[in-house]
């Protein structure tokens, strides 16, 4: 696979180099974004008209790993700390956008297009970390495109200063981050790795 191209689910967005964990020069592994934003619609709806909280203000975490493949843990130790709504196994699409969380709705993610068959069975989708969002800004013009560019997108890393706070990107034409409130409304872009 290259970069831009579809693969598994998804489009290749950046493939591991030398130094980078886990690279092989016999066989390519990398990472995938999903080809739709997540807003407060679900994981499988891909119109979103608004966004959904990272997880509640009260509760930390613990979500400090960055780097490639650390989105993976992070959302792991989400989906752990964090309760579902009435204990959900599953997205539940008549809840409001605070009642479901950043993590859930990327683990859920399925790579469905609008009115087409499955693409792809991949379960192993993961809320980036901000490393990983950085990636992805590198190559933001194959799948960051309209509106969405001005909007900000949660990463899995947690404030280590600020418990109440998460690092969140805005893909516009220069990389800009900040750490903003668990609590506000923001978008999802789930990730897999290869």
């Amino acid at each position: 696979p290259s970069v831009g191209e579809t693969y598994q689910g998804g489009i290749v967005a950046y493939l591991l180099a030398p130094g980078d964990i886990g690279y092989d020069s016999n066989t390519p592994h990398g990472l995938i974004v999903a080809r739709h934003t997540i807003g407060n619609l679900g994981p499988q709806n891909f119109s979103p008209t608004g966004g959904l909280t990272w997880g509640p203000n009260t509760i930390t975490v613990g979500s400090f790993r960055n780097g490639v493949g650390a989105g993976l843990d992070n959302t792991t130790l989400m989906l752990a700390k964090i309760p579902t709504p009435s204990g959900q196994q599953y997205f539940d699409y008549g809840q409001s956008a605070t009642g479901h969380y950043s993590a859930f709705s990327a683990q859920q993610y399925t790579s469905f297009g609008p009115g087409a068959s499955p693409i792809s069975a991949f379960g192993d989708w993961y809320l980036p970390s901000a490393y990983e969002l950085g990636l992805l800004h590198l190559q933001r013009a194959l799948f960051f495109t309209g509106p969405n560019v001005i909007i900000y997108y949660y990463s899995s890393n947690e404030n280590p200063s600020n418990n109440m706070q998460v690092m969140c990107y805005r893909f516009s034409t220069a990389l800009y981050n900040t750490y903003l409130l668990k609590s506000n409304i923001l978008r999802v872009r789930a990730i897999r790795a290869f």
